[in-house]
């Protein structure tokens, strides 16, 4: 309930004028620094006795005179004190091009007990434009829709931060991106819920910390060239009261076609977007005549997809894989 979301625009005679996103609301807070870098502010909410005192340091140098570039802080609630770090935006689109520049998609983990909360993995889209800003658009692994748009610092770190269910709950963390052989966004976040009387998944609210990982996209520039690294893989399928887990042979054909190779066991749709690397479809229970729909995004750096199906009152994962 602490946590929340800060940006800043300062000017060269030391003012700011900032926003601070906390506890379902958006406050303008403004004011000037001192000689010294430090200020003060307060923040007044009549539905509480207790205001919130918002200090702040502006840094320009470390202690070996490297130039940092940041705000830290710190809120303080009266039973509650919340750290705060914001990073300068320097990128520009023509002066300073961000060298992230480009789409990708992200998968976040699920919880391994699918009772406690959902097992299955949170997706999204990444675009980072020439001028370093970050627009995301996900859906959580319950069915939630997370959405943002920021900005990324000097260093590739991507503040990721999004109200939800009307302010009671939120998902965040610090991303960075960075090229390396597995990944290219890395980090973690922590997804909370609150009890909720409404809906069917997890009304008992869950805090779950999560790890994402994200993998620069591009779409196929042939029918022939495969996203992933096999063509002989699984589909396979765990939690949403499936009970037991299982999974279907997969084949991916030119023009990344997905071929069910179990039909004769049970039935399986699935479809990749290659504008996006995102897929979906939907898949019957083995013996039932249950039928699930699912949904999720490739990693194409780390070879798989990850997604996730909803059951009658718990979360599930698919998980498309190369063949054991």
């Amino acid at each position: 309930e602490s946590s929340g979301y800060f940006t800043a625009t300062t000017t060269d005679l030391g003012a700011y004028s900032a926003k601070v996103t906390l506890a379902g609301r958006v406050i303008p807070i403004s004011g000037k620094f001192a000689l010294d870098g430090g200020a003060t502010n307060v923040i007044v909410r009549p539905e509480f006795d207790n205001p919130i005192t918002v200090l702040l340091q502006l840094h320009f140098y470390d202690d070996a005179s490297n130039v940092v570039d940041r705000i830290s802080g710190e809120l303080l609630g009266g039973n509650w004190t919340a750290g705060l770090a914001a990073h300068r935006a320097v990128f520009h689109a023509t002066t300073n091009r961000a060298p992230q520049f480009g789409k990708y998609t992200l998968l976040i983990a699920g919880d391994t007990d699918p009772t406690r909360a959902p097992h299955g993995m949170s997706f999204g889209t990444v675009n980072v434009d020439a001028a370093g800003k970050v627009s995301f658009s996900g859906t959580l692994a319950d069915g939630t829709k997370l959405t943002q748009k920021t900005t990324l610092s000097k260093a590739g770190d991507w503040p990721l931060f999004g109200r939800l269910y009307g302010g009671g709950g939120s998902a965040l963390g610090w991303l960075s991106f960075a090229d390396a052989s597995a990944e290219d966004i890395a980090g973690a976040i922590a997804w909370t819920k609150p009890a909720l009387a409404t809906g069917k998944l997890y009304t008992n609210g869950f805090v779950l910390p999560a790890q994402a990982s994200g993998s620069r996209y591009t779409p196929p520039a042939g029918s022939t060239n495969l996203l992933l690294s096999f063509s002989l893989g699984a589909a396979a399928f765990s939690g949403a009261n499936i009970d037991p887990s299982f999974s279907n042979a997969v084949r991916i054909d030119p023009g990344n076609k997905v071929i069910n190779l179990d039909a004769d066991r049970n039935k399986l749709t699935c479809a990749i977007v290659l504008a996006s690397g995102a897929f979906g479809g939907t898949v019957n229970v083995p013996g039932t005549t249950r039928s699930l729909p699912f949904k999720g995004a490739l990693h194409v750096k780390g070879h798989y997809g990850g997604g996730f199906l909803l059951g009658t009152n718990e979360g599930g994962r698919v998980l498309l894989e190369a063949s054991p």
